[in-house]
């Protein structure tokens, strides 16, 4: 019986029912190409030039900071319904503290 092409995709019923072994070691083999592949595209590369400060005019950020808060936004208003919850009786303990 003549050989059969492996990459053939019209016989691969065929092979994998005469060989049954050739499909287990076709699959761990595209498995095997597949991570291989995989790692070659992830493979970390060490920098040109080593930082030695922003890269490429980028701004270093120390933490963030919006440009600008809406009054309307929901941060804002928490911050506002906070202080007039806890100012209060962080004045009545403070002046209770001071006063003692």
């Amino acid at each position: 019986q003549a050989p059969l092409a492996l990459g053939c995709s019209c016989c691969l019923a065929r092979q994998s029912a005469l060989y049954p072994s050739l499909s287990v070691s076709m699959m761990l083999g595209r498995i095997a190409a597949a991570s291989r592949l995989a790692a070659s595209r992830t493979m970390v590369r060490p920098p040109a030039m080593p930082f030695a400060g922003a890269a490429r005019g980028a701004a270093h950020v120390s933490a963030p900071k919006p440009l600008s808060i809406r009054m309307d936004s929901l941060f804002v208003k928490c911050v506002i319904a906070a202080l007039i919850y806890f100012v209060p009786q962080d004045a009545v303990f403070m002046t209770g503290l001071f006063w003692y």
